[in-house]
């Protein structure tokens, strides 16, 4: 009985119908399974060499607009660091001065780092910016403007931000024109070996060399690859506008690092700080040679000295900036003389700069601030023969927080104040003429004053001292209201 149900079944239809599929499956594996087999062993060789790996799946470029280049360019793992060749096809010579690397593009274009030394490179040739033989170099930004994390910087990381250039373009006479070129670039962090050649194309200016592998110690051009016309020989190079150890400056920006003698021989205009002087230029002089320097209108320093010593600036005319010429953290027998700082927001301001001498220079027209302001521990400075007229929002001379200092000889008439003092103890104001301001000396929280010999006359209020104590004294004046000192008459002064 039970052998005739089986037999039953097995012939249902039902059940042959089951037979077949299976069947039908088994010849399906049998005939793709190994098909199945090799392409799941081919996906996995392919994320074990790395072309499914997220962290490779891009390629490295760099973009310039048309006739600048990435030549070749490598970013360093572990650091940052940025190694670029560029190749250029302006048609004239360039040099390259400062630099700028980061993932934020607002960063990228704002902020730059001067090079330690700038990179002069001909139409139809490329060289080293960073790395190479340039002897720069430059550790590329994050997305906040700080260095890459650890993590940011491990190798085979992916880096996308911008590089930005700041250069001259030179031409045959003394004028230099200053642009900048910005640039994209994608990169994968790599090892600091062998730089591969870049993957994006050259500008198509005849002239510049296409890549060909890794460049020679001392790139030399390639010949251009198109049958056009050779361009005409480069003139002979035009002379460095930011020159070192001493020279003629052509342009601003201008940053000086190294001791000399520096000069201008015509007017300069500054979108930003003009001419910065640093540390390892201390001991140098510049003489504008009675030159205006222009700025934008508020911002930026005509004259910059950076944590200086006995540097000499003489016959410059400042104006539009925000400080005319700004002493900071600058120390020890620093000479500020000869110079006229007028319109701007302050004329001549030293701040944490002590030992300085500030004399015979002009300050006035500067609106709101003062014609020269001691600020924040300014200690020590001998500040003689200055012109500080006309500065209808602030004092002429100013000294807050600040001991030690000599004022003496100078000449404020017409200001909002002739000299305003606050919170400066054991300073002396001798010889100075300040008339027709509408407080011709006002102390307030100062004590140890010495008020001697001055001309303080026709003022609103010629002396007044709050909270203030002085020494003695007898000076030409009208009135004088709690400082202590002696008036004679106007008259007689």
């Amino acid at each position: 009985m039970a052998q005739k149900r089986a037999q039953n079944a097995i012939k249902s239809p039902s059940a042959t119908a089951r037979i077949l599929r299976a069947q039908n499956a088994m010849e399906f594996l049998m005939t793709y399974g190994w098909a199945l087999l090799v392409i799941l062993l081919v996906i996995i060789v392919l994320f074990y060499i790395g072309v499914l790996n997220p962290k490779g799946a891009f390629g490295n470029t760099c973009v310039f607009s048309p006739g600048i280049s990435c030549y070749t360019f490598k970013m360093v793992n572990g650091t940052g660091n940025l190694l670029l060749n560029v190749g250029q096809a302006t048609g004239k010579t360039i040099q390259i001065t400062d630099i700028s690397c980061s993932k934020n593009s607002t960063y990228a274009s704002n902020y730059f780092v001067p090079l330690a030394n700038s990179i002069t490179i001909r139409s139809g040739e490329q060289a080293w910016v960073v790395g190479g033989n340039s002897g720069n170099s430059h550790r590329c930004k994050g997305e906040d403007g700080g260095f890459l994390s650890a993590d940011e910087a491990q190798a085979q990381e992916r880096y996308k931000g911008m590089v930005c250039l700041l250069y001259y373009e030179l031409g045959g006479g003394t004028a230099a024109i200053q642009r900048m070129i910005c640039g994209d670039i994608v990169a994968r962090l790599e090892p600091d070996e062998n730089v591969t050649g870049s993957e994006t194309p050259e500008p198509t200016a005849t002239g510049v060399p296409t890549p060909g592998g890794s460049p020679t110690a001392t790139p030399t051009p390639s010949p251009s690859p198109s049958p056009s016309p050779s361009p005409s020989p480069s003139p002979s190079p035009s002379p460095i506008t930011c020159p070192s150890g001493g020279g003629t400056i052509l342009a601003c920006p201008c940053t000086i690092d190294m001791a000399g003698t520096y000069n201008l021989s015509g007017e300069l205009t500054s979108s930003g700080t003009c001419i910065t002087i640093q540390s390892g230029a201390s001991g140098s002089t510049l003489n504008c040679n009675n030159n205006f320097i222009t700025g934008p209108g508020g911002s930026g320093d005509g004259i910059y000295l950076d944590s200086t010593t006995e540097v000499t600036v003489q016959n410059c005319k400042p104006r539009n900036f925000l400080f005319g010429i700004h002493l900071y953290n600058a120390n020890t027998d620093n000479l500020i003389t000869g110079n006229t700082a007028n319109s701007n927001l302050l004329g001549i301001y030293l701040d944490y700069s002590a030992g300085n001498t500030i004399s015979g220079n002009t300050a006035s027209s500067n609106n709101p601030g003062a014609g020269i302001s001691l600020d924040a521990s300014s200690n020590n400075n001998m500040v003689s023969g200055n012109t500080c007229n006309s500065n209808p929002g602030g004092p002429g001379i100013a000294v807050g927080g600040s001991t030690g200092n000599t004022i003496t000889g100078n000449t404020a008439d017409y200001n909002d104040i002739g000299v305003n003092v606050l919170s400066a103890d054991t300073n002396t104001l001798t010889n100075n003429y300040l008339r027709y301001n509408g407080d011709g000396a006002y102390i307030w929280g100062s004590t140890g004053w010495t008020i001697t010999g001055n001309t303080i006359c026709y003022n609103s209020y010629d002396i007044t001292c709050q909270f203030a104590q002085s020494g003695a004294g007898a000076n030409a004046c009208g009135s004088q209201t709690g400082c202590g000192v002696t008036c004679t008459s106007c008259a007689a002064g």
